[in-house]
């Protein structure tokens, strides 16, 4: 469902007696938002089809957050793929329901095989979930953060979690938000995000690495493409970085 109009929304009811429904993908363009009858209708998907791959992007307010975190609780299928993308209002707090949501996914959706989070707040609860999710994972190949609001100083905790999982073969991060904006800590914004990257292309098993946008300048964007090269041998499967936009691909 991928559409600016009301109208596409009517397929949501037909779509609750789909009892053999695997893959629901909702993106409502220009920031559209659901009404509580049609996320009342989505979670009844949530609650009745087989689903296995789940990708939502629409303004959520703070009560449909909490009513999707509820329905990936009580799904009956354990999902393969989820990515959220909620065009969070900048004065809404809505970090501990993302501890939630990322809790529940933990405990009950354990065979993820692609996770994908954008506008989200990565609170140090949040971020300790996914190391935890990281570390545990046995299936995880994917992991993305897209417009995500990190601190500087909570970056480490990703970086020593993506170091020690032997799974994930694609990382993202693209356009990372901050919880403070000042120049002050600008420079340790772009180390933190710098060592990150470094730590992604000395992991073996990565084959695509992306970080768009994370304003690393020339300078960030030249060490990593030195480390790529640096680590590039026969034993290492790096195949696509995408850095600053630009890509470059080995054959």
């Amino acid at each position: 469902v991928c559409s600016p109009s009301r109208s596409a929304f009517q397929v949501f009811p037909s779509c609750t007696r789909q009892h053999d429904l695997r893959i629901l993908d909702v993106c409502l363009l220009f920031s559209g938002a659901l009404s509580m009858a049609e996320m009342k209708d989505l979670t009844s998907i949530l609650n009745n089809a087989p689903l296995t791959e789940l990708s939502l992007a629409f303004h959520f307010t703070i009560t449909q957050l909490q009513m999707l975190q509820t329905a990936l609780t009580e799904m009956r299928s354990s999902l393969h793929q989820f990515h959220l993308n909620p065009y969070l209002s900048s004065h809404q707090d809505t970090t501990s329901v993302f501890v939630d949501i990322v809790s529940t996914l933990t405990v009950h959706h354990k065979q993820l095989v692609s996770l994908q989070l954008g506008d989200i707040p990565m609170s140090g609860d949040v971020l300790t979930l996914i190391a935890t999710l990281l570390r545990e994972t046995r299936h995880l190949q994917h992991l993305g953060f897209h417009y995500a609001m990190f601190h500087s100083s909570t970056l480490p905790m990703l970086c020593t979690a993506l170091a020690e999982n032997s799974t994930v073969t694609s990382f993202e991060m693209y356009n990372p938000k901050w919880s403070t904006s000042t120049d002050d800590n600008r420079s340790e914004r772009r180390s933190a995000l710098l060592e990150l990257g470094k730590t992604a292309i000395h992991q073996m098993r990565i084959t695509r690495l992306v970080m768009g946008r994370c304003d690393l300048q020339q300078d960030g964007v030249m060490e990593l493409m030195k480390t790529v090269a640096s680590t590039k041998t026969s034993l290492n499967p790096l195949k696509q970085v995408d850095i600053q936009q630009n890509t470059l691909t080995e054959e």
